[in-house]
């Protein structure tokens, strides 16, 4: 599924909007999505200055473009798990890779 990326929520959540056609009419959806099987620092706490980074990361790399998701059902708080691509990059393993998360088995 495709996505059009509204906005970065923190270092592994956005919010993204998707089209779907209903009986001939155009729908648009806002809906949270949840990077899967990764977790990235709080924007609180003790944490803060590295969750602030990460988010700041997620915003500059696909805040405001069209982003590929593949769902994997949704978390205990309703938001759809997603691994997300962006031309061709799956970004899950990218912010793991660049440190601003790390890989988490819930």
């Amino acid at each position: 599924m495709r996505i059009f990326v509204e906005r970065v929520i923190d270092g592994d959540t956005i919010v993204g909007n998707y089209h779907k056609k209903i009986l001939d009419v155009d729908v648009s959806f806002s809906v949270h999505f949840r990077f899967l099987g990764i977790d990235a620092p709080e924007k609180k706490g003790e944490t803060k200055p590295l969750g602030l980074l990460s988010m700041v990361y997620l915003q500059e790399r696909i805040e405001g473009k069209k982003v590929k998701v593949k769902l994997s059902g949704k978390d205990k708080y309703g938001r759809w798990l997603a691994t997300v691509f962006y031309e061709g990059v799956n970004i899950n393993d990218e912010l793991v890779e660049k440190g601003y998360a790390i890989y988490r088995t819930y």
